[in-house]
Protein backbone atom coordinates (compact mmCIF):
# COMPACT_ATOMS: atom_id res chain seq x y z
CA UNK A 1 0.00 0.00 0.00
CA UNK A 2 1.01 3.66 -0.87
CA UNK A 3 2.27 5.69 2.28
CA UNK A 4 1.27 9.61 2.28
CA UNK A 5 3.82 12.04 2.95
CA UNK A 6 2.70 14.78 5.62
CA UNK A 7 0.75 16.72 3.50
CA UNK A 8 -1.49 13.66 3.58
CA UNK A 9 -1.03 13.03 -0.92
CA UNK A 10 -0.48 9.22 -1.42
CA UNK A 11 3.11 8.53 -3.44
CA UNK A 12 3.36 6.33 -6.36
CA UNK A 13 5.31 3.53 -7.02
CA UNK A 14 7.16 5.59 -9.98
CA UNK A 15 7.87 7.91 -7.27
CA UNK A 16 9.22 5.13 -4.71
CA UNK A 17 11.54 3.82 -7.78
CA UNK A 18 13.33 7.09 -8.68
CA UNK A 19 13.99 7.52 -4.82
CA UNK A 20 15.25 4.54 -4.15
CA UNK A 21 17.46 5.14 -7.62
CA UNK A 22 19.46 7.61 -5.34
CA UNK A 23 19.78 5.95 -2.41
CA UNK A 24 20.93 2.69 -4.02
CA UNK A 25 23.11 4.95 -5.89
CA UNK A 26 24.77 6.44 -2.97
CA UNK A 27 24.12 4.24 -0.47
CA UNK A 28 23.31 6.37 2.48
CA UNK A 29 19.78 9.22 2.87
CA UNK A 30 20.55 13.11 2.01
CA UNK A 31 19.47 16.01 2.80
CA UNK A 32 17.20 18.77 1.39
CA UNK A 33 19.62 20.96 0.25
CA UNK A 34 21.06 18.19 -1.85
CA UNK A 35 21.07 19.25 -5.44
CA UNK A 36 20.06 15.48 -6.42
CA UNK A 37 17.20 15.83 -3.54
CA UNK A 38 15.87 18.83 -5.35
CA UNK A 39 16.14 17.87 -9.07
CA UNK A 40 13.83 14.40 -7.63
CA UNK A 41 11.77 17.20 -5.59
CA UNK A 42 11.41 19.01 -9.08
CA UNK A 43 10.49 15.81 -11.30
CA UNK A 44 7.63 14.34 -8.53
CA UNK A 45 6.85 17.80 -7.97
CA UNK A 46 7.27 17.20 -4.12
CA UNK A 47 8.93 19.27 -1.36
CA UNK A 48 13.03 18.41 -1.10
CA UNK A 49 11.82 17.58 3.00
CA UNK A 50 9.66 14.85 1.77
CA UNK A 51 12.13 13.35 -0.93
CA UNK A 52 14.85 13.33 2.24
CA UNK A 53 12.02 11.72 4.53
CA UNK A 54 11.70 9.25 2.24
CA UNK A 55 15.51 8.54 1.36
CA UNK A 56 15.20 7.95 5.10
CA UNK A 57 12.64 5.62 4.96
CA UNK A 58 14.79 3.60 2.98
CA UNK A 59 17.72 4.29 5.29
CA UNK A 60 15.53 2.05 7.71
CA UNK A 61 14.84 -0.18 5.40
CA UNK A 62 17.90 -1.10 5.07
CA UNK A 63 19.36 -0.34 8.94
CA UNK A 64 16.20 -0.95 11.05
CA UNK A 65 16.65 1.21 14.03
CA UNK A 66 18.94 3.98 11.42
CA UNK A 67 16.36 5.45 9.83
CA UNK A 68 13.17 5.64 9.90
CA UNK A 69 9.93 3.53 9.46
CA UNK A 70 10.70 0.95 6.38
CA UNK A 71 8.90 1.00 3.07
CA UNK A 72 6.63 -1.91 2.87
CA UNK A 73 4.63 -3.53 0.51
CA UNK A 74 5.16 -3.51 -3.10
CA UNK A 75 7.35 -0.79 -3.14
CA UNK A 76 9.33 -2.75 -0.93
CA UNK A 77 9.47 -5.89 -3.30
CA UNK A 78 10.71 -3.34 -5.93
CA UNK A 79 13.25 -2.22 -4.03
CA UNK A 80 14.64 -5.52 -3.35
CA UNK A 81 14.57 -6.17 -6.79
CA UNK A 82 16.41 -2.67 -7.87
CA UNK A 83 19.22 -3.71 -5.35
CA UNK A 84 19.77 -7.04 -6.06
CA UNK A 85 20.37 -6.60 -9.87
CA UNK A 86 21.84 -2.90 -11.14
CA UNK A 87 20.36 -3.74 -14.33
CA UNK A 88 16.73 -4.00 -13.16
CA UNK A 89 17.63 -0.67 -11.31
CA UNK A 90 18.56 1.09 -14.45
CA UNK A 91 15.75 -0.27 -16.48
CA UNK A 92 12.88 0.30 -13.77
CA UNK A 93 14.24 3.80 -13.36
CA UNK A 94 14.70 5.01 -16.70
CA UNK A 95 11.10 3.59 -16.60
CA UNK A 96 9.80 5.77 -14.30
CA UNK A 97 11.20 9.21 -14.76
CA UNK A 98 9.92 9.06 -18.60
CA UNK A 99 6.43 8.69 -16.78
CA UNK A 100 6.81 11.01 -14.46
CA UNK A 101 8.48 13.69 -16.54
CA UNK A 102 5.60 13.30 -18.80
CA UNK A 103 2.82 13.56 -15.91
CA UNK A 104 1.42 9.77 -16.88
CA UNK A 105 0.34 7.60 -13.83
CA UNK A 106 3.06 4.69 -12.71
CA UNK A 107 2.22 1.62 -15.10
CA UNK A 108 1.47 -1.83 -14.13
CA UNK A 109 4.84 -3.13 -12.75
CA UNK A 110 6.92 -6.01 -13.96
CA UNK A 111 10.13 -6.85 -12.28
CA UNK A 112 12.16 -8.35 -15.23
CA UNK A 113 14.27 -11.62 -14.11
CA UNK A 114 18.03 -10.93 -14.73
CA UNK A 115 19.43 -12.86 -17.73
CA UNK A 116 21.50 -15.14 -16.31
CA UNK A 117 23.06 -16.19 -13.26
CA UNK A 118 25.61 -13.86 -11.78
CA UNK A 119 28.62 -14.18 -9.36
CA UNK A 120 28.76 -11.51 -6.85
CA UNK A 121 31.01 -10.30 -3.76
CA UNK A 122 29.60 -11.30 -0.48
CA UNK A 123 29.96 -7.49 1.25
CA UNK A 124 27.56 -6.71 -2.25
CA UNK A 125 24.67 -8.77 -1.05
CA UNK A 126 24.84 -7.03 2.58
CA UNK A 127 22.16 -4.79 0.78
CA UNK A 128 19.47 -7.69 0.36
CA UNK A 129 19.91 -9.39 3.52
CA UNK A 130 17.51 -7.73 5.69
CA UNK A 131 14.22 -8.96 5.66
CA UNK A 132 11.73 -6.05 6.82
CA UNK A 133 9.16 -6.95 8.77
CA UNK A 134 7.17 -5.52 12.02
CA UNK A 135 8.42 -9.18 13.58
CA UNK A 136 11.25 -8.64 16.06
CA UNK A 137 11.88 -12.18 16.07
CA UNK A 138 12.24 -12.57 11.83
CA UNK A 139 14.98 -9.32 12.60
CA UNK A 140 16.40 -11.33 15.27
CA UNK A 141 16.86 -14.39 12.90
CA UNK A 142 17.76 -12.80 9.69
CA UNK A 143 20.70 -11.01 11.82
CA UNK A 144 21.98 -14.07 13.51
CA UNK A 145 21.84 -15.38 9.90
CA UNK A 146 24.16 -12.64 8.97
CA UNK A 147 26.31 -12.72 11.43
CA UNK A 148 26.82 -16.50 11.56
CA UNK A 149 27.98 -15.78 7.88
CA UNK A 150 30.74 -13.08 8.72
CA UNK A 151 31.59 -15.69 11.37
CA UNK A 152 32.63 -18.25 8.98
CA UNK A 153 34.08 -15.85 6.30
CA UNK A 154 36.32 -14.73 8.71
CA UNK A 155 36.97 -18.48 9.79
CA UNK A 156 37.58 -19.20 6.30
CA UNK A 157 39.76 -15.85 5.24
CA UNK A 158 42.46 -17.24 7.93
CA UNK A 159 42.64 -20.29 5.51
CA UNK A 160 43.16 -19.13 2.05
CA UNK A 161 39.50 -19.90 0.97
CA UNK A 162 37.41 -17.61 -0.86
CA UNK A 163 33.73 -17.27 -1.45
CA UNK A 164 31.00 -15.51 -3.16
CA UNK A 165 27.06 -15.03 -3.86
CA UNK A 166 25.05 -15.94 -6.27
CA UNK A 167 22.21 -14.13 -8.10
CA UNK A 168 19.49 -16.21 -9.88
CA UNK A 169 17.04 -15.34 -12.04
CA UNK A 170 13.20 -16.98 -11.60
CA UNK A 171 9.93 -16.15 -12.57
CA UNK A 172 9.28 -13.52 -9.25
CA UNK A 173 12.41 -11.34 -9.56
CA UNK A 174 15.93 -12.69 -7.87
CA UNK A 175 16.46 -15.35 -5.69
CA UNK A 176 20.10 -15.01 -3.55
CA UNK A 177 22.14 -17.92 -2.12
CA UNK A 178 24.07 -16.97 0.63
CA UNK A 179 27.17 -18.74 -0.08
CA UNK A 180 29.27 -20.09 -2.99
CA UNK A 181 32.04 -21.92 -3.32
CA UNK A 182 33.23 -21.88 -7.12
CA UNK A 183 35.94 -24.27 -7.12
CA UNK A 184 34.33 -27.03 -5.36
CA UNK A 185 30.34 -25.48 -6.88
CA UNK A 186 29.05 -25.52 -3.81
CA UNK A 187 26.39 -23.96 -2.42
CA UNK A 188 25.62 -22.96 1.07
CA UNK A 189 22.77 -22.23 2.62
CA UNK A 190 22.78 -20.62 6.29
CA UNK A 191 20.41 -21.01 9.08
CA UNK A 192 19.92 -19.48 12.24
CA UNK A 193 19.49 -22.39 14.22
CA UNK A 194 20.05 -26.19 14.33
CA UNK A 195 16.28 -27.11 15.14
CA UNK A 196 14.03 -29.56 12.24
CA UNK A 197 12.19 -26.41 11.21
CA UNK A 198 15.48 -24.82 9.92
CA UNK A 199 16.82 -27.73 8.36
CA UNK A 200 13.75 -28.53 6.43
CA UNK A 201 13.08 -24.83 5.06
CA UNK A 202 17.27 -24.78 4.32
CA UNK A 203 16.41 -28.37 1.94
CA UNK A 204 13.73 -27.07 0.30
CA UNK A 205 15.70 -23.77 -0.80
CA UNK A 206 18.93 -25.72 -1.37
CA UNK A 207 16.79 -27.92 -4.35
CA UNK A 208 15.11 -24.55 -5.94
CA UNK A 209 18.25 -23.09 -6.10
CA UNK A 210 20.00 -26.95 -7.82
CA UNK A 211 17.84 -26.42 -10.62
CA UNK A 212 18.87 -23.50 -11.80
CA UNK A 213 22.44 -23.92 -11.86
CA UNK A 214 24.64 -26.22 -14.58
CA UNK A 215 26.51 -28.37 -13.91
CA UNK A 216 25.06 -29.30 -10.87
CA UNK A 217 26.45 -27.62 -7.31
CA UNK A 218 26.76 -29.27 -4.54
CA UNK A 219 24.99 -28.31 -1.26
CA UNK A 220 25.65 -28.00 2.11
CA UNK A 221 24.48 -25.79 5.35
CA UNK A 222 25.79 -23.68 7.67
CA UNK A 223 24.31 -24.02 11.17
CA UNK A 224 25.34 -21.89 14.83
CA UNK A 225 25.46 -25.65 16.21
CA UNK A 226 25.47 -29.63 15.25
CA UNK A 227 22.17 -30.93 14.69
CA UNK A 228 20.16 -33.38 16.21
CA UNK A 229 21.27 -37.06 15.19
CA UNK A 230 17.99 -37.72 13.14
CA UNK A 231 18.50 -34.26 11.42
CA UNK A 232 22.13 -35.03 10.38
CA UNK A 233 20.82 -38.45 9.11
CA UNK A 234 18.88 -36.85 6.50
CA UNK A 235 20.58 -34.16 5.61
CA UNK A 236 23.28 -37.21 4.72
CA UNK A 237 20.50 -39.38 2.88
CA UNK A 238 20.21 -36.51 1.10
CA UNK A 239 23.76 -35.81 0.19
CA UNK A 240 23.74 -32.31 1.86
CA UNK A 241 26.88 -31.55 3.94
CA UNK A 242 26.63 -29.87 7.17
CA UNK A 243 28.87 -27.36 8.51
CA UNK A 244 27.98 -26.00 12.25
CA UNK A 245 30.56 -24.09 14.42
CA UNK A 246 31.81 -25.31 17.63
CA UNK A 247 34.17 -23.74 19.98
CA UNK A 248 34.66 -20.46 18.15
CA UNK A 249 35.86 -22.82 14.91
CA UNK A 250 34.11 -24.39 12.37
CA UNK A 251 33.51 -28.17 11.37
CA UNK A 252 33.81 -28.45 7.57
CA UNK A 253 33.45 -31.57 5.89
CA UNK A 254 33.95 -29.95 2.87
CA UNK A 255 37.18 -27.53 3.59
CA UNK A 256 39.99 -28.96 1.26
CA UNK A 257 43.32 -28.08 2.72
CA UNK A 258 45.77 -26.47 0.12
CA UNK A 259 49.27 -27.42 0.07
Amino acid sequence: MAQPDPTGQLWSLDEYIVVADLYLRRGHSSGARDRAVEELARLTRRTTGSISRRLGNYQGTLHPGRGLKPVTGEALAVFKAMAAEPQVREQLTAQARERLEAGLPSGAMQIPATAATRLVDTEQMRITETEVTYSETTRTVVRAEAQLVDRYLAWLTKKGRAMSSVLLPSESGTLRVDLFDRAQNLLIEAKAGSSREYIRYAIGQLMDYRRRISPRPNLAVLLPEAPAPDMLALLRELHISVIFEADSRFMDPTFKPTG
